[in-house]
């Protein structure tokens, strides 16, 4: 199970995607696809934070359904919001946390989101392993993060 966690526009969907995609059985959850599923929000009651919530329950039931790697692909701004997904990951597996980076110039090349970029640096340190993804291809960030689980 590898968390993938960056700002937007940092490459995490293309590399969930190549990552899943290099076993035989490998799923990759979207965060943005998940985000969809609301169409309207205008009463404050409401749960907030159920987006890391139903990540991690339907990762849960890929692990469940037998699939070797489990990747998905969000946003976690603060290490709160990764508690969040884990307490709500009810599996026992490996669980690796990747956060890709890259710097504000090359992110704002690649049209990301530079004010996310700005709420994460912070936390940076607190939210799992990094790995710089400037001036590297896709399949290259996808071998630094297979190497980097391997280490852990």
């Amino acid at each position: 199970m590898i968390l993938l966690n960056g700002p937007s526009g940092v490459g995490k969907t293309t590399v969930g995607r190549l990552l899943a995609a290099r076993v035989h059985n490998g799923a990759c959850v979207h965060g943005d696809a998940l985000r969809d599923f609301v169409v309207a929000r205008v009463d404050d009651e409401v749960q907030l934070g159920l987006g890391f919530v139903n990540a991690a329950t339907v990762a849960a039931n890929f692990v469940r359904g037998g699939y070797e790697r489990v990747v998905v692909d969000f946003v976690f701004e603060t290490p709160r919001h990764v508690a969040t997904f884990v307490d709500a990951f009810a599996v026992d597996a490996d669980l690796h946390v990747v956060t890709l980076w890259a710097s504000r110039e090359a992110l704002a090349e690649r049209g990301g989101s530079l004010d996310g970029h700005a709420r994460m640096e912070p936390a940076l340190g607190e939210l799992g392993d990094v790995v710089d993804t400037t001036g590297l291809s896709a399949e290259q960030v996808a071998d630094a993060v297979e190497s980097t689980v391997r280490r852990a």
